[in-house]
């Protein structure tokens, strides 16, 4: 068996990661999935925030095989179990403020010196503000704790698929990414209604005023994905164009627990969204992200995603080459088949496995906030993960 050359800061490196869910969501259920049919991963504890799930094993409820885990609402009880690492995907909708509850819970997790890797936020907290920064640093500090926030955007799409591509580049003009998703796909009717607004008046969703969340994420992306270039972003304009249905629809909505739900769409209401975030460097326009959320595919803006849920595409002129690229998500590509057998989207499988890939980086890390990079990708045995700085000998250590 290979080495492990990674610097692991637990006792015995050799064992199995020991890792908790907080979430046991649309992210937290292909979590436990992966957890369950990896050995080296040993699932000891899932935070749920329901009921229903409280008390039920964390596998079998969702279809799997038994995973010897009973979830729990009890979040002081999983504490106490001190996982090597807690895999964390809470709502977004419940808020990551300064002072939000789930920040404040991160906090508490950091600070009872267990590593965090999250889905919710926390990408790149410097665009928060020095002191958002130095509450969640000083944690990791008293803990002895690291911090990871990934996903496939922000985490993936710009942060490292992009900025791969900029490898052919000595210059670049302009940076165009678009992420197109078949919101038909997603398990939540609750999201589709409140979060995106599918099937709501313009004016309803208008009063309510959520998309700060987006932005949070959404400037987050931008600025990391403009750093890691070496531009700084002065400012972030954004434009939102509603896409209204054209007739009285109805779209069947698989959820979580494998039941199916009814989105009404009545014609007029919402039936989709482009949002664009625009990245100025040096007065002019670099980095754009495009959010693109249909139900129906006439509302592509010409993008043929030809039965694909996901789809994010990058352009990037430059010199002395420019690159254009598709990359779209599908549970297999050779099959044809669109989600996997449980339901799952792909973007929510995609979001799960950059945790899971992230464990062994996470939990060898100094304390600290450990930013997305080019590092996490797919190995047999995430217990011999190779430090991404590495001799080309197979006895080599790291480089400092």
């Amino acid at each position: 068996m290979r080495k492990a050359i990674f610097m692991s800061r637990r006792s015995d490196p050799a064992a199995p990661f020991r890792v908790a869910v907080w979430g046991p969501g649309g992210i937290g259920q292909p979590l436990i999935r992966e957890c369950i049919n990896k050995p080296e991963i040993d699932l000891v504890g899932v935070l749920c925030f329901s009921d229903d799930k409280d008390g039920k094993d964390a596998g079998e409820y969702f279809g799997y095989s038994t995973a010897g885990v009973k979830m729990t609402k009890d979040k002081e009880a999983i504490l106490a179990l001190e996982p090597d690492v807690i895999l964390h995907s809470t709502r977004v909708s419940a808020g990551v403020d300064i002072d939000s509850e789930v920040t404040n819970d991160l906090v508490r997790i950091l600070e009872s010196g267990i590593n965090v890797a999250s889905s919710v936020a926390y990408f790149w907290l410097p665009v928060q503000g020095a002191a958002f920064l130095e509450k969640i640093e000083s944690a990791c500090r008293r803990g002895g704790s690291v911090l990871h926030s990934s996903g496939i955007n922000p985490g993936l799409l710009n942060e490292r698929w992009a900025v791969a591509l900029t490898g052919v580049c000595t210059s670049i003009d302009s940076i165009r990414v678009q992420e197109i998703s078949n919101n038909t796909t997603i398990p939540s009717l609750d999201m589709l209604v409140k979060g995106v607004g599918m099937g709501r008046t313009i004016e309803d969703v208008t009063r309510e005023k959520k998309y700060s969340v987006g932005s949070r994420y959404y400037h987050e992306t931008v600025t990391l994905a403009c750093h890691l270039l070496g531009k700084k972003v002065e400012r972030i304009d954004y434009e939102l164009t509603w896409v209204l249905g054209r007739e009285d629809s109805q779209y069947p909505i698989r959820q979580v627990d494998g039941t199916t739900k009814t989105l009404e769409v009545p014609k007029g209401t919402i039936a989709g969204k482009y949002d664009r975030y625009i990245g100025y460097v040096d007065g002019k326009p670099f980095f754009t992200l495009e959010e693109i959320f249909f139900l129906d595919e006439r509302d592509t803006q010409g993008v043929k995603m030809n039965g694909r849920p996901y789809l994010g595409t990058i352009r990037i002129e430059g010199s002395p080459t420019s690159v254009e690229a598709e990359i779209g998500l599908m549970a297999s590509v050779l099959e044809n088949k669109i989600l996997q057998d449980d339901g799952t989207r792909p973007t929510y499988n995609t979001t799960a496995v950059t945790l899971i890939q992230a464990i062994p980086l996470v939990c060898g890390a100094e304390p600290g906030i450990l930013y997305p990079s080019t590092f996490a990708h797919y190995y047999p045995d995430l217990r011999e993960f190779p430090s991404p700085l590495i001799d080309a000998s197979s006895e080599a250590t790291p480089v400092h």
